[in-house]
């Protein structure tokens, strides 16, 4: 997910991210927003504005199902 918002925040360029998923491991316990800015592929704080940004754009999300939800649970079902 954070490779995607990066793509779509033109942060990084698809075929760099590509690139980093063949070679990033993902049982080295290290996160891949660490290991980028760590190959110094983006800064700390392109970082920290693009989980915030996915942090946002996921709130957003739960309120527009959990409205969904409550006018469905409104609505009768013929």
């Amino acid at each position: 997910m954070l490779g995607e918002a990066l793509l779509q925040a033109s942060m990084l360029e698809p075929a760099v991210i590509n690139q980093v998923m063949m070679g990033f491991e993902y049982d080295n316990n290290i996160k891949l927003g660490a290991y980028l800015v760590q190959e110094q592929l983006i800064t700390e704080e392109v970082l920290q504005q693009t989980l915030a940004l996915q942090q946002a754009q996921q709130k957003s999300l739960q309120q527009l199902f959990a409205a969904y939800k409550e006018k469905l649970n409104g609505a009768i079902l013929i």
